[in-house]
């Protein structure tokens, strides 16, 4: 039942402790399983069946993710952006090798690191994060992992949401000015 989170024999409500990290940063769907990032490592989490429902499996440790929606899903692969380097994880954690790392790891505002937000443009093979540098306080620049070929490029472009082009023509971002933006290529 999705309103009775009570563990009893007659359901399969439960829980699962994560042994490493002192709290749940974020977590995302994947076409295999559930990933989940604490402050200090990667859990994914997979249906196992009756009795217990779920399991855990301790994925990478001493791993960061940079805020709540600092993640994205394409193909069989998660992306996302730690608080000093970029990950890949396609069932294994890899360090992504960028050309712009230390360009974008240096100029991020720290204070506003949560307010980064991933995008994926499936046409494209890109990757996408919008982040905001210097003072700014909200998304100012972005940072691209075009998947494909392994290119990085980065520019500046104010955007807070990011949906890929599965329910419109085209992707579809948000900017602070409360105007919803379309991307044509």
């Amino acid at each position: 039942s999705i309103v009775n989170w009570t563990t009893d024999t007659s359901n399969s409500a439960g829980s699962l402790r994560l042994s490493d990290g002192s709290e749940i940063i974020t977590g995302v769907r994947t076409q295999q399983e559930n990933l989940v990032w604490t402050d200090n490592a990667l859990y994914a989490i997979r249906f196992l069946g009756p009795p217990f429902t779920f399991g855990q499996t301790l994925i990478a440790t001493n791993t960061s993710i940079i805020s709540p929606n600092a993640m994205a899903v394409h193909d069989n692969t998660t992306e996302w952006m730690g608080r000093d380097n970029f990950f890949a994880y396609d069932g294994r954690v890899i360090p992504l090798p960028s050309t712009v790392r230390e360009y974008v790891f240096n100029r991020i505002n720290r204070s506003q690191e949560e307010q980064v937000v991933a995008g994926i443009n499936r046409s494209h093979f890109e990757c996408i994060w919008f982040y905001p540098s210097g003072t700014s306080t909200v998304p100012d620049s972005y940072v691209v992992h075009n998947y494909l070929e392994n290119l990085w490029y980065f520019g500046t472009l104010t955007r807070t949401l990011w949906i890929d082009r599965n329910f419109d023509d085209y992707p579809l971002a948000a900017g602070t000015d409360g105007v919803l933006y379309y991307q044509e290529h």
